[in-house]
């Protein structure tokens, strides 16, 4: 749920890189989250449910031209990717909120290259892990190759 800067209630704005195109997939979620924060709020010594949480005032919302993943496996990826752009950058007219227009660079390719460079930052024995890093890196070049070559 997001309480958006620049609108005048919240709304559970839905980042799905498969979409349904069954509308009630994306109400059913809403409800659901929608629940799960009541819930919460109130089983955290909250009083009363605030105003704006009230399940006819959370509308399901998902930007247009929202960029969608073109395997079963990178959903991760553009989740991590989403949520990075949207919380930097949030877009100033939610009502019209267009994926690519706010965000046109919005890419994944270099996402797992870029978590596992950062983890093997954090990794204390790095030397232990450098060739086993190099040889993903070589794997994923591979795979982007052939499938260059595919198209």
């Amino acid at each position: 749920m997001v309480c958006h800067p620049f609108t005048s209630h919240s709304r559970i704005i839905c980042f799905d890189s498969q979409l349904a195109s069954d509308p009630n997939d994306l109400r059913s979620a809403a409800q659901l989250i929608a629940d799960f924060f009541k819930y919460t709020h109130t089983s955290r010594g909250g009083a009363s449910v605030c105003p704006s949480m009230e399940t006819s005032l959370v509308v399901p919302f998902v930007p247009s031209n929202l960029q969608q993943q073109e395997n079963h496996y990178d959903c991760g990826l553009y989740v991590l990717e989403y949520a990075r752009r949207f919380l930097l950058n949030p877009p100033k007219k939610m009502e019209s909120f267009d994926f690519v227009a706010e965000y046109p660079d919005f890419s994944v390719d270099q996402k797992r290259c870029e978590i596992q460079r950062v983890i093997l930052s954090l990794c204390a024995n790095r030397a232990l892990w450098e060739k086993l890093i190099q040889m993903l890196e070589i794997v994923v070049i591979r795979e982007r190759e052939s499938e260059r070559m595919e198209c």
